[in-house]
């Protein structure tokens, strides 16, 4: 993606740091001073600066092959070669201001991409199209960029909590990333989507037109990406929002004709949600772990003024080892259940599924607080051993 877009980084951190200036409480927080239209902006704008350097270029070339032209017409019509031909320099593929429009009424120069587009119009999807990524693509790995975290669950975990269902009802508001944008491994889980399987998703939380929303994109085994988004409206609840869905955005998108794909996509997002729903556990099992108050994406200060770096390195956090060993002992005891049942004629035992609750605490209203916890898988049925 920088290789073909030449300078996002520094067209996205330009857009931070405006950001951040209209902002009254100024917040350093990247995650709320980087949207899904910044993203979106700056890969425009990178993109039509791209395009008219390839045009000046060309035109360059085209005004030297003219001039050769000249040059030999004037040759083989016995008169001096610089007659008639204009010395003066070529101009220069003209570079638009960045765009600021925004809704606190600061006047912005539009980008020339959007010179012919009017407030509240959408961006052309041949514009989109131009890109080298999908726009949903485009918000996850160039967010993933900052951050460079990578997550891998113990075997056993992912495959579990993919499974996973809900106790009670669960406010959107307690999806809480670790971080900017995080990479999941899922090579390692039963995780299929438009029958290829799904080696890895990127998992980032954002904004779209004031909207706050999750961001999923998929890496299938073809190497394709799938990106899949859901609002996180505070009036739902999480399996609400598994309904409320937009598949990236597309302009000509009919939830009508396609149908049986949005049912395909909003299954593999209920199982997509408990991936992320761990990290919105009180202490979820990490390691190493993530230090408390730590903002591993943020402003670096040179030379007194504020810049935003791609990460240096990447993070690696293993998930789950203590539940994979606690969930390795409950299928132990299973199957020797099953083996001590057989031939007495009593119910076989059988396993009830994990599933996320959410626990209240203090009175209604006042000092309310929260408590969000994975309840394990447990054995039904067993029998008592000799």
């Amino acid at each position: 993606m920088k290789t073909e877009l030449t300078g996002v980084m520094k067209k996205i951190e330009q857009r931070a740091i405006y950001n951040q200036k209209m902002r009254k409480d100024h917040s350093d927080d990247i995650q709320l001073l980087l949207t899904w239209d910044d993203w979106i902006y700056a890969a425009l704008d990178c993109n039509h600066e791209l395009k008219q350097a390839r045009i000046a270029k060309e035109n360059e070339i085209a005004r030297q092959t003219s001039v050769i032209e000249k040059m030999l017409n004037n040759y083989n019509n016995n008169q001096p070669f610089g007659k008639g031909i204009d010395k003066s320099k070529a101009a220069n593929g003209s570079v638009y201001e960045q765009a600021l429009q925004n809704i606190k009424g600061v006047k912005g120069s539009k980008p020339a991409w959007a010179s012919n587009l009017k407030v509240g119009d959408h961006i052309p999807k041949e514009l989109l199209d131009e890109l080298p990524v999908t726009t949903g693509e485009l918000v996850t790995l160039g967010n993933w960029m900052l951050t460079k975290n990578i997550y891998r669950f113990e075997d056993i975990v992912i495959n579990e909590i993919l499974k996973t269902g809900f106790d009670g009802v669960i406010p959107n508001y307690i999806i809480n990333l670790p971080d900017l944008c995080i990479y999941i491994q899922t090579d390692n889980a039963k995780l299929m989507f438009e029958d290829n399987r799904v080696m890895g998703v990127l998992f980032c939380v954002t904004e779209l037109c004031g909207q706050r929303v999750l961001v999923s994109t998929m890496y299938l085994d073809t190497g394709m990406p799938r990106t899949i988004v859901i609002t996180l409206n505070e009036d739902l609840d999480i399996e609400s929002s598994l309904g409320d869905f937009v598949d990236e955005f597309q302009q000509d998108y009919d939830p009508e004709t396609m149908q049986d794909d949005l049912n395909l996509r909003i299954e593999i997002q209920k199982k997509l949600i408990n991936l992320v729903l761990w990290f919105s556990q009180q202490k979820p099992e990490i390691s190493p772990p993530i230090p408390e108050g730590s903002k591993p994406v943020q402003f670096t200060q040179v030379k007194k003024e504020k810049r935003l770096f791609e990460a240096s390195k990447y993070k690696t956090y293993m998930i789950g080892t203590e539940t994979a060993k606690e969930f390795t002992r409950i299928y132990q005891e299973l199957e020797a259940a099953k083996n001590q049942a057989k031939g007495t004629g009593k119910r076989t035992p059988h396993l009830r599924r994990s599933h996320w609750h959410l626990y209240w605490y203090g009175k209604k209203g006042k000092n309310e607080r929260y408590d969000f916890k994975l309840l394990p898988i447990t054995m039904v049925g067993g029998i008592p051993k000799a």
